[in-house]
């Protein structure tokens, strides 16, 4: 079963013993902390009335503002295609408080904080099927406890650039087995895809595909056991728009020509 590493909890223990010092002097830091007192309870209180099993959970999410925007017409597509699915939004930053209330979503929230009892506590109530990142921020302690939970892993709009701290140390030990614990990664262009930058965190380059704010479409999530009654055993999500495509080289699984997740893990 993969953890994070030791010096990453370390690292993020001493941010945390460091965080009310630093709201003192910044709003936004103390905004993000405040707001997150009880976000697990608030999560499971969602989850005791609204939460259905038999259908699946889409949890999506984003650092911030910018990152929103990307992952807004993914979640609309999927609104529009598949209603009867759920939909779950975090984000990160304050700045994205805003827009996240005008999302397509069944439940939006702070994403919890990385530490092993907030995202075991998270993942218990909204029990996904899938959890999205958009762009870039792939945490470590909740992504590997959802691949160790079955839970599928996939990145949006996906960029890393030369200069990326995730590809230099001491991040890139952190961000490692994260990042090859992904499922799918659709890049936000085929140069970006094809780019060496890629090759590092996740040891193989990505499969690009057009995944950008004005290029909305999502394949399919494919999945064992029981769906509702409204979905087939494999359901499928049509491209959002007529100007969607992909930039597979080949088609994906199931003639799909787009972003794909493979079956769950037993």
């Amino acid at each position: 079963m993969a953890r994070p590493s030791f010096f990453y909890r370390l690292s993020l223990r001493v941010a945390e013993t460091a965080a009310p010092l630093a709201a003192r002097f910044d709003k936004k830091i103390a905004r993000g902390l405040g707001a997150r007192a009880g976000l697990t309870d608030r999560l499971a209180r969602w989850a005791d009335t609204q939460r259905d099993t038999a259908r699946p959970l889409v949890w999506v999410h984003a650092p911030s503002v910018g990152e929103a925007l990307q992952a807004k017409p993914v979640l609309e597509a999927l609104r529009a295609e598949r209603p009867e699915w759920q939909l779950a939004f975090t984000f990160f930053s304050p700045s994205a408080e805003r827009l996240a209330r005008t999302l397509p979503v069944d439940v939006t929230d702070y994403s919890p904080l990385d530490r092993p009892g907030d995202v075991t506590r998270a993942l218990a109530a909204l029990r996904p099927t899938a959890l999205v990142y958009s762009k870039l921020d792939v945490w470590p302690e909740l992504t590997l406890a959802a691949a160790n939970a079955g839970v599928r892993l996939g990145l949006i709009s996906a960029t890393v650039s030369q200069q990326s701290s995730r590809l230099r140390w001491p991040v890139r030990g952190w961000a490692t087995p994260a990042y090859r614990a992904l499922d799918r990664v659709g890049a936000i262009s085929a140069e970006r895809g094809r780019s060496r930058s890629w090759r590092a965190p996740l040891g193989r380059p990505t499969k690009p595909s057009s995944w950008g704010p004005s290029s909305t479409w999502w394949r399919s999530i494919r999945r064992r056991g029981s769906s509702s009654p409204r979905t087939s055993r494999t359901p499928t999500i049509s491209p959002g728009s007529r100007s969607a495509r992909s930039t597979w080289a080949s088609p994906a699984p199931c003639g799909c020509r787009s972003w794909s997740m493979p079956e769950r893990r037993r």
